[in-house]
């Protein structure tokens, strides 16, 4: 099997190049099952393809903490 290709019983589904929110598919990783990432903040990251595909996961984590961030900075 290719390392692009996912396996969900007998269909593939290639998400290779494709991007999902702020993350691009880059390859599949057959001994974890999971997915490279490569995130806009430049980061890769191994994400399940499903949860990625659901909008569950956004980033590679980054979003989070960027809002972390701006709720507890305070000004003043």
């Amino acid at each position: 099997m290719a390392k692009s290709i996912l396996r969900r019983g007998n269909n593939f589904i290639n998400m290779a190049g494709k991007k999902f929110a702020m993350l691009t598919a880059i390859e599949y990783d057959e001994t974890t099952r999971k997915w490279k990432f490569l995130c806009s903040c430049g980061q890769e990251a191994l994400i399940s393809g499903g949860k990625v595909r659901s909008g569950h996961t956004r980033s590679c984590g980054c979003l989070g903490r960027m809002a972390r961030l701006i709720n507890h900075t305070s000004h003043g």
